[in-house]
């Protein structure tokens, strides 16, 4: 989940950085031409590849909260899929997905 995020600028562009304590929900409030949308895009994107872009105009970077690695494992294990029949699965590799929506992944 998303801790903070750290903008470029404040709440108008001659203002300094501004970082946001992120919550579940979280509601972007502005005039037209704010915004508002190019920043939740940036976001989308960064989450996306995993890396800042450097054409970003809002969005300077973002932090994580953390997790505990058997949380995580649970989650992808319920991830996981069995082969379809016929389906040839190689040793260590697992589906992630349902059966139409799937990705083989190597552990």
């Amino acid at each position: 989940m998303i801790d903070k995020i750290h903008l470029k600028f404040g709440r108008a562009p001659s203002c300094g950085p501004e970082s946001i304590e992120a919550t579940p929900i979280a509601v972007f409030v502005g005039p037209n031409n704010s915004g508002k949308s190019k920043v939740l895009t940036e976001i989308n994107e960064y989450c996306r590849t995993g890396q800042k872009n450097a054409n970003n105009a809002i969005l300077e970077s973002l932090e994580f909260a953390g997790f505990e690695e058997a949380v995580a494992d649970n989650v992808v294990q319920k991830m996981i899929a069995a082969p379809m029949p016929g389906e040839h699965l190689h040793p260590g590799h697992s589906i992630l997905g349902t059966r139409t929506a799937r990705a083989l992944t190597c552990n």
